[in-house]
């Protein structure tokens, strides 16, 4: 995704909702945190990345594998969606799980629901996700200490 791609597309909605989390669980956000396709060399500040999708989390473990950064000992790496391919990268690929057929069902109800003509006042649907912990984070603290 490209800077001015942001705020057109799901990557670019998922950021958003990102700092918006962040800033309501009062961690630390600045814009200088989020990085674009093109900078990858910014990387090497980070000790963790979360990035939009799958996808592009197993594309850029692809190229810092190819550019000698380890993962997750270098840096840390979290997707979002959960597809079959992070079952199966190396390190596997720790992700964010939705419920895209949950989704689909929900927005097909939605949509009979208009043309039968019903009112539908939910326009903001959010549906739970969960963490998938596999290989491609590091821990940095006692997990057995969390809040």
């Amino acid at each position: 995704m490209t800077e001015g791609e942001a705020d057109r597309c799901a990557d670019g909605l998922r950021l958003h909702g990102f700092r918006r989390a962040c800033m309501e669980k009062g961690l630390m956000w600045s814009e200088q945190m989020v990085v674009f396709g093109e900078d990858l060399e910014r990387l090497r500040n980070f000790t963790g990345i979360v990035v939009s999708s799958d996808y592009y989390a197993l594309a850029l473990m692809d190229i810092l594998r190819h550019r000698g950064v380890k993962i997750p000992e270098e840096l840390s790496i979290i997707g979002f969606d959960d597809i079959l391919m992070s079952h199966f990268s190396s390190p596997r690929l720790t992700t964010i799980h939705q419920g895209v057929p949950e989704k689909g069902i929900l927005a097909v109800q939605q949509l009979l629901r208009q043309i039968r003509g019903e009112i539908v006042e939910e326009k903001d649907i959010r549906l739970p996700v969960r963490i998938v912990e596999r290989e491609s984070v590091k821990t940095l603290i006692d997990s057995s200490k969390r809040v």
